[in-house]
């Protein structure tokens, strides 16, 4: 349906996509390159393998009028509640990418339920990403689900907390937003 400013053009769906992977969960868009994540999805790369609500991402690049599907993003470390994609967001030249119920820290060690992680990713020239960097909370906590919301510019990398409950006196689910300069 057209409501006169806005015109349909085109529904996106991934190669692989199923039931309960909601894909769609968030959505990010900067010139040409379309990322969509799909925070429950189960399969790997290839379909073998399955882990329970480990999600992906999926990189979408225009292609003579059309949005194309160029790749599947799973972060090599993923377990069964990661929920990869819960939230993302991008630059002209980088990408964040959150799992809220990542529980290793950078090192893949110390396991928190549901602490958080956020991932930093690297654009190639037609949308493909490539991993730079997992962030995790600085003083990290279980439940805080670390990278729930995310923001990102040219300049500065934000990721919020809502849930982290290090607030000492200021109580449960105080949370808190961290920054990092890019």
């Amino acid at each position: 349906q057209s409501s006169g400013l806005f015109a349909f053009e085109q529904k996106i769906v991934p190669i692989d996509r199923g039931a309960n992977d909601r894909f769609g969960k968030s959505v990010g868009l900067r010139g040409n390159r379309i990322l969509v994540s799909a925070d429950q999805e189960d399969h790997d790369l290839f379909s073998l393998n399955t882990v329970s609500n480990a999600g992906s991402v999926y990189s979408f690049y225009k292609v003579g009028g059309q949005w194309v599907q160029v790749q599947k993003t799973i972060v090599q470390s993923r377990e069964s509640g990661d929920r990869f994609g819960s939230a993302l967001a991008l630059n002209s030249e980088f990408a964040v990418i959150s799992a809220v119920g990542e529980k290793q820290d950078n090192l893949g060690f110390n396991a928190l339920s549901n602490a958080g992680a956020a991932y930093l990713f690297q654009f190639g020239p037609n949308a493909e990403l490539t991993l730079i960097e997992k962030l995790v909370q600085q003083e990290r906590s279980s439940g805080a689900q670390f990278g729930y919301s995310v923001a990102l510019n040219e300049e500065w990398l934000f990721t919020g907390a809502p849930y982290d409950n290090k607030g000492g006196s200021d109580g449960w689910d105080a949370g808190w937003v961290e920054f990092y300069k890019l």
